[in-house]
């Protein structure tokens, strides 16, 4: 494994100012070019049908009002994201029911998300009360009573047209979005088309970090011991916000972990970011062989040659299957310790180091797991209060 641009050290204490980067849609096969490939199709009966042809989905009801649709399940943080744009592309060419319906539930196309608010209430359920699913439904034709244009979207009849909401202007905003899809129902004789579904965050990229301010170490995190789960560690001291990792005896190797199993190989930027404090240190530098330090930051890969890189091998010149691993340090090694791959901070201070995982060379291909730990001679004291691992 070779290392590009400065040992992968972006910044230390870096500046708020980015260049901006594209944005990325979290629904796989949002335009249907790869026909229905990542998505589940919810038949409505014999009377519904559901065709693609040509990146288009089309719905044709004859009878009855069943749903019929498709659903992609998404399952994602979206605490740390300021906006989430829900873009559909759509067309509604004939329905028997004006509006959607009589209860603001039906429609001849719709699109819905299924998530999980900030107050921890689920919006998972098919229903026009305050907790049921967010829904948009798409129609040409003005209601009458006691039909309804609740929860719709008027268009032109025939004609592809555009439809965009921000979902984190909904009150209270999406935590956690667990789904999204597009459906076909209403009275018989209908027929629609849609040919785009994304939930796109624009110019931020994607957080893989579930709980990144680290305020719960249950949400998302697991104590580990030489990188691998494990039962929770006394050397392991939560924080108002974040986590203590100290040692007064021996020098077990501890810390917090999340395995994502993630392909990045769609991503130009893997920037791995931690907030963190180094307070008391023994074994100066990262030790004898660079693989200790009183704080490092970790990620376990398969490189885009099909390597996987899950180990610190205990010789220097043993790189093939070398996991990223980074210690944090303050105190100045003596020989026989070194500073090998390792980056020097002020003792006490709050400090934000950066990583740009992308300038691995060979790049990552999967994500396996990702995290924090402490390891050396005790006595030992560092802190971290925030982990992010965030793809454009």
């Amino acid at each position: 494994m070779r290392i590009r641009c400065a040992t992968l050290l972006i910044a230390c204490l870096v500046s708020a100012t980015t260049s901006v980067h594209a944005a990325y849609d979290f629904v796989k096969n949002s335009e249907f070019q790869q026909g229905l490939t990542h998505w589940t199709v919810n038949e409505g009966g014999k009377d519904a049908t559901l065709t693609v042809e040509n990146g288009e989905v089309h719905y044709q009801g004859m009878l009855g009002s069943v749903q019929h649709g498709i659903r992609q399940t998404l399952e994602f943080d979206a605490s740390e994201y300021t906006s989430l744009i829900l873009h559909a592309t759509v067309r509604v060419d004939e329905a028997k029911l004006a509006g959607t319906g009589l209860n603001g539930l039906e429609a001849p196309l719709s699109v819905f998300v299924l998530y999980t608010d900030a107050a921890g209430t689920e919006h998972i359920r098919s229903s026009a009360s305050s907790d049921g699913r967010f829904w948009r439904g798409f129609y040409y034709e003005d209601p009458a009573p006691p039909a309804s244009g609740a929860n719709g979207y008027k268009v032109k009849r025939g004609l592809w047209q555009d439809y965009q909401l921000d979902l984190m202007t909904l009150e209270p905003r999406p935590k956690w979005i667990h789904a999204i899809g597009a459906e076909s129902s209403g009275w018989a004789r209908l027929s629609a088309a849609i040919k785009r579904l994304s939930l796109i965050a624009p110019e931020e990229g994607r957080e893989f970090a579930v709980n990144p301010a680290l305020t719960r170490m249950a949400a998302g995190w697991q104590s580990c011991v030489d990188f691998e789960p494990a039962a929770y560690q006394a050397e392991l001291v939560p924080l108002p916000q974040g986590m203590q990792i100290q040692s007064a005896l021996g020098d077990k190797r501890v810390g917090l972990l999340q395995k994502i199993e993630a392909d990045v190989s769609s991503f130009q930027s893997l920037l791995f970011t931690a907030e963190v404090k180094v307070d008391k240190q023994r074994l100066g530098g990262t030790g004898w062989n660079g693989r200790e330090a009183p704080l490092a930051m970790l990620v376990t890969y398969t490189d885009v040659n099909g390597v996987k890189h899950d180990r610190l091998p205990l010789k220097a010149d043993d790189v093939e299957r070398r996991m990223f691993w980074r210690g944090l340090y303050t105190l100045k090694p003596q020989p026989p310790a070194s500073d090998m791959n390792g980056i020097a901070l002020e003792a006490g201070v709050w400090s934000t180091v950066s990583f740009e995982l992308m300038e691995l060379d060979p790049k990552p291909r999967i994500i396996h797991s990702f995290g924090v730990e402490g390891s050396g001679r005790a006595p030992r004291d560092a802190s971290v209060r925030r982990v992010s691992l965030k793809g454009r």
